[in-house]
C-alpha cells in the first residue's frame, strides 16, 4: 500500500576512500492498491481558542469566524468540542458529535475577551476533552490558536512540548495556530512537531482561514497514520537525519501521515569509512536497510520492508562524474535553505541585519533552478529591508520548518507558478509566505 523508495544523490558507491553519501527515503501511496475515495475517517477534534484580552475585537471575531467554518465542514459522526482559555480554561462546548450546527456555532459566538493566557491549561482542557472519546480508528486532534506568550500556568516550553509529545503516543496529535505579531513561534511550531500535527500561523486572523482548509483537506485525504521507519547502515556506515529526530520508545523515526498524491521524506547522509562494505549480491555494496510500519485509516496495523540500497562500486572519479538526482538535489537545497533561515532568523533577533543580508544571498544562489525557494528569499528579504524583526522572525521560522518537512506532490518540478500550484490539493501547495493566505501574495 506504501511504496518505498531508497535514492542516492548520485548513483554508484565510491570505493577506496572514506565518503559521505546523501540518500533521499521516500514514501508514497501505491495508487493501485488504494481502495477508491470515500469516507474520511472519523474526527474527534478540540477547537481551543485564546480569548486574552489581546484577542479583542477583529483578532477574537475572526478568530470565531473560523471556528464556525470548522464546524460546517465536520460530518455528523465527528466529534468537536470547543475551549476557550485567558487565565483560566472553559469548556464552551463538551465533546459531542457534530449534529445541532447551529447550537455549536451559538456557543462559539458567545466567546467573550478576558485577562492573560493560560496557553497550557487551554490545550490540555482541549485534550482531555479529545481524551474522553478516544478511538483508534479516528483521527483524535487537538487544534491550538493563539495570539500571544504563554504568561500564566505552565510556562515552560520544554515541558509544554514534552506533554504534547506524550498526547501523540497515546492517539491524540496537536496541530497550531498562530496569529499576528506577539505570539511565541518557537512554542507554538515546537508544540505541533512535538504533538506530530501541523503548525500554521497567520498575519492576520483573515489569513488563518487558508490553513484551516489545508489541515481539514489533508484529514480527509489520509491513507496512512502513524508511519514508522527502521534504518540500518552496513558496518562502517553512520547513518545522520538530515530532517527528521523525532523517535518513538522502540527507538523508530516518527513520520508524518501520508495523504493521496504526496509523498513523505526523509534525507540522510551516510558517512563511510575507508574500509568500505564487502560487495555481496552479484558484486553490489550494500549501504542502507529500512523497515516501514504504519496503519491504514481502518486502523489496521501494517509492516513492510525491508528494503535495501545495493550500489555498484566504482572509483571516486567516476562517481563524482555522475549526474545528481534532481529529486535528491531538491530536498537537499531546501534542506540546506531552511538551515540559512534560522541561521538569518537568529541574527534578525539580534538586529545584524548585514548578517541577515548574506545569508540571504547565500540561499539565492543556493536556490539555482528552484524557483519556490528562491522567490521565498525575496520574500523575506523584503521583510529585512523592512527591519521588521517579528515578522521576519516568524516568517523565517515557520518557511524553514516547511521546507524541512513538507509534503510535496510526486510530480513537482523546480519551476513555481501560482495559477499552477492552485490545482493542486492544498495540503501539497507550496506558498511564497507562510503567513498570508494566497490570495494576498500578488
Amino acid at each position: 500500500m506504501i511504496d518505498l523508495d531508497l535514492i542516492p544523490l548520485r548513483p554508484g558507491f565510491p570505493v577506496g576512500s572514506a565518503t559521505s553519501l546523501t540518500v533521499l527515503v521516500r514514501l508514497s501511496a501505491d495508487a493501485s492498491a488504494l481502495p477508491p475515495e470515500g469516507p474520511r475517517p472519523g474526527l474527534n477534534i478540540a477547537l481551543v481558542l485564546d480569548r486574552s484580552g489581546s484577542m479583542s475585537g477583529r483578532p477574537l471575531s475572526e478568530a470565531k469566524r473560523c471556528a464556525k467554518a470548522i464546524v460546517e465542514r465536520l460530518g455528523a459522526s465527528d466529534r468537536l468540542a470547543v475551549v476557550a482559555y485567558d487565565n483560566t480554561a472553559e469548556t464552551v462546548f463538551p465533546s459531542m458529535p457534530v449534529r445541532d450546527r447551529d447550537l455549536i456555532k451559538s456557543s462559539i459566538d458567545r466567546i467573550a475577551p478576558g485577562g492573560t493566557t493560560a496557553l497550557h491549561d487551554g490545550w490540555h482542557l482541549g485534550a482531555t476533552q479529545v481524551a474522553r472519546h478516544l478511538k483508534a480508528e479516528d483521527v483524535s486532534r487537538v487544534l491550538l490558536l493563539s495570539d500571544g506568550i504563554a504568561n500564566h500556568g505552565l510556562r515552560d516550553p520544554d515541558q509544554i512540548a514534552s506533554h504534547c509529545a506524550d498526547l501523540a503516543a497515546s492517539g491524540i496529535t496537536t496541530s497550531t495556530y498562530g496569529l499576528g505579531l506577539n505570539f511565541n513561534e518557537d512554542l507554538m511550531s515546537r508544540m505541533a512537531q512535538q504533538g506530530q500535527g501541523q503548525a500554521h500561523y497567520g498575519q492576520t486572523a483573515e489569513d488563518l482561514m487558508e490553513p484551516f482548509q489545508t489541515e481539514f483537506d489533508m484529514l480527509a485525504a489520509l491513507v496512512a497514520r502513524k508511519v514508522r521507519l527502521s534504518l540500518s547502515g552496513s558496518p562502517g556506515c553512520h547513518i545522520h537525519l538530515l530532517n527528521h529526530e523525532q523517535r518513538d520508545a522502540a527507538g523508530r523515526i516518527i513520520l508524518p501521515d501520508l495523504a493521496r498524491a504526496g509523498d513523505i521524506w526523509l534525507l540522510l547522509q551516510i558517512d563511510i569509512a575507508e574500509a568500505s562494505p564487502e560487495p555481496a549480491n552479484g558484486g553490489k555494496i550494500r549501504v542502507l536497510s529500512a523497515e516501514l510500519a504504519f496503519e491504514t485509516i481502518d486502523g489496521d496495523s501494517r509492516n513492510t520492508g525491508p528494503f535495501h540500497l545495493d550500489l555498484d562500486p566504482m572509483t571516486p572519479a567516476a562517481h563524482a562524474a555522475q549526474s545528481e538526482n534532481v529529486t535528491v538535489r531538491a530536498r537537499l537545497t531546501e534542506i540546506e535553505a531552511a538551515r540559512l533561515q534560522e541561521r538569518a532568523r537568529v541574527a534578525a533577533q539580534g538586529r545584524d541585519w548585514e548578517t541577515v543580508d548574506l545569508l540571504i544571498s547565500e540561499a539565492e544562489a543556493l536556490a539555482g533552478q528552484n524557483e519556490w525557494v528562491r522567490s521565498s528569499m525575496a520574500t523575506l528579504r523584503g521583510y529585512a529591508a523592512r527591519r521588521e524583526v517579528r515578522m521576519f522572525s516568524k516568517e523565517a521560522r515557520y518557511k524553514s520548518q516547511t521546507m524541512r518537512s513538507r509534503m510535496v506532490a510526486r510530480f513537482e518540478d523546480s519551476g513555481f507558478d501560482r495559477a499552477s500550484e492552485a490545482q493542486a490539493p492544498r495540503y501539497l501547495r507550496r506558498k511564497l509566505e507562510q503567513g498570508r493566505r494566497s490570495s494576498d501574495e500578488d
